[in-house]
């Protein structure tokens, strides 16, 4: 597992993407379909064949894991709440603006239930939505939401952490359009 995450680190996609495969394979086999591991397995190979631009792939991927976390754990544990966020990027990068949407409005509201609204992760969500919204040209809410993400992680992780620039970036970007 190791060599497959540092093939990804360092860029290495495609090498990357055949050794979750083989993972997510080998586990399947070994421990079940249904394992944690082997959903584990499949969450990064699906993650992969996103930055690879294979995303289709991917929202079938994501969908199949989130569908058994879902299942197996239930729809507010952070397992399953984290598969429905990385199918929302699958979406975002298909430009299935609607569907991400959706899916980004289910992981903020249960984020802001269960880890509270300023959490990074429940922050995370917000900015996640805003950009779903930003895209769909919804620039009144993307701007609400991309500020409460912005405004957030500078009160808990500064203004100069790589999100709360981010955060800024997108709000930027919003109200260049607006």
């Amino acid at each position: 597992m190791a060599l497959a995450f540092a093939a990804y680190a360092q860029g290495r996609l495609t090498e990357a993407e055949e050794l979750f495969r083989v993972l997510a394979f080998d586990s399947a086999r070994e421990l079940g379909a249904e394992h944690l591991n082997t959903l584990a397995h499949l969450t990064n190979h699906a993650n992969t064949l996103n930055a690879l631009g294979r995303s289709a792939e991917a929202e079938t991927q994501h969908l199949q894991v989130l569908v058994v976390r879902e299942r197996l754990l239930g729809a507010e544990h952070a397992f399953t709440i984290q598969s429905r966020s990385n199918l929302a990027v699958a979406l975002m990068a298909q430009g299935k603006f609607a569907d991400a949407e959706k899916q980004y409005r289910v992981v903020l509201a249960t984020r802001e239930r269960t880890l509270g609204t300023t959490h990074f992760d429940t922050l995370l969500a917000c900015y996640g939505l805003a950009t779903s919204l930003q895209a769909q040209s919804k620039t009144d809410e993307a701007g609400k939401l991309a500020t409460r993400a912005a405004d957030g992680w500078d009160a808990t992780v500064g203004p100069a952490h790589s999100a709360s620039v981010r955060a800024r970036t997108l709000l930027a970007r919003i109200h260049s359009t607006e």
